[in-house]
């Protein structure tokens, strides 16, 4: 853990079920710098903050914003192929002006290992070539990814704010450790640990982390991750795509595994709950109500020591 969260206040949290049995575990964690935020923690598997997802580790791409044809349709005077031009370095970048999409919605999209994942919480899936599961309150599609006809591998790819997708296979973006003049990456704030951006500079080293844990990754992933994750980069390499600039996650909805960064975005007296590996996520109170199916209730207790019941999910985790 790295020491600038450790120097963070530390919560011992124990957690119980419903019918007053105590919790099975207690450990240290770091509040998270926000007032009120409440915190959970569980049995979980300790790797999954190293990134033992199994298909963390491939993690190339992201989706642009709502703006962007969720269908993937492109209008009838535009053919849908790859433009690909030759960079002054001999590689080559593609681009894609109107990827295929699952369908109608405001997709968030990366390539995880050897798929490219879309997600949305107002999406419908009625193009071929998806397969589509329902997570929380979001459709989550995935499909083999699209890739540039000519040229070779292997390809680096992202979204750009348009929406297009664009691929390149210049290793700069596949080292994350090169520094080459005039690249951004992602790193890890030593303030409140969370996100921050460095840039190289004319030496060829890289300049301080700026933290601003409000931007984070174009993503989903970096949504339910106040705590830098580096699993949820557009890039593998967590170098920041060319004409990209990260985002601020669109206002949480509140709803129950919906994400959010501090206490009061939740519904229904929910807690805005962070776990051990850096998520957060809202419950929602289960005093006088019964958790979903995949939810169980639980006493949380915040960083006053406060108690509540919650919906929590039976993994502990929204995301993964």
């Amino acid at each position: 853990m790295p020491a600038a969260r450790l120097a963070l206040s530390a919560v011992i949290l124990a957690l119980a079920a419903c019918g007053g049995r105590p919790g099975p575990f207690e450990r240290e964690v770091p509040t998270p710098p926000r007032d009120g935020a409440h915190l959970v923690d569980g049995p979980r598997d300790a790797a999954l903050r190293d990134g033992a997802r199994a298909d963390a580790a491939g993690r190339d791409g992201a989706r642009a914003d709502a703006a962007a044809p969720g269908d993937g349709a492109a209008p009838s005077d535009a053919a849908p192929a790859w433009q690909c031009v030759v960079e002054a370095n001999g590689t080559l970048t593609c681009t894609l002006a109107y990827p295929d999409g699952p369908g109608p919605g405001s997709w968030l999209c990366a390539d995880v290992a050897s798929a490219t994942e879309c997600t949305a919480s107002d999406g419908l899936n009625v193009n071929p070539g998806w397969t589509c599961t329902s997570v929380a309150r979001y459709l989550r599609c995935t499909r083999t990814p699209q890739l540039p006809p000519e040229g070779s591998g292997p390809w680096y790819c992202w979204f750009d704010p348009a929406g297009a997708r664009v691929c390149s296979n210049d290793p700069v973006y596949g080292e994350g450790e090169g520094c080459m003049p005039g690249l951004r990456r992602w790193c890890d704030g030593s303030v409140y640990d969370g996100w921050g951006m460095q840039s190289c500079g004319p030496d060829g080293t890289w300049g301080p982390c700026i933290e601003s844990p409000e931007v984070r990754p174009r993503t989903l992933c970096a949504c339910y991750f106040f705590f830098t994750d580096f699993t949820c980069c557009e890039l593998a390499s967590c170098i920041i795509p060319p004409g990209t600039d990260g985002w601020t996650c669109p206002p949480t909805s509140g709803q129950l595994c919906d994400y959010c960064s501090r206490a009061g975005q939740c519904q229904d007296g929910g807690a805005c709950l962070f776990t051990n590996t850096g998520e957060s996520s809202c419950a929602s109170d289960c005093t006088n109500a019964t958790c979903p199916a995949g939810y169980e209730c639980r006493v949380i207790v915040d960083a006053s020591g406060r108690q509540s019941h919650q919906c929590v999910p039976q993994d502990l985790s929204c995301w993964y």
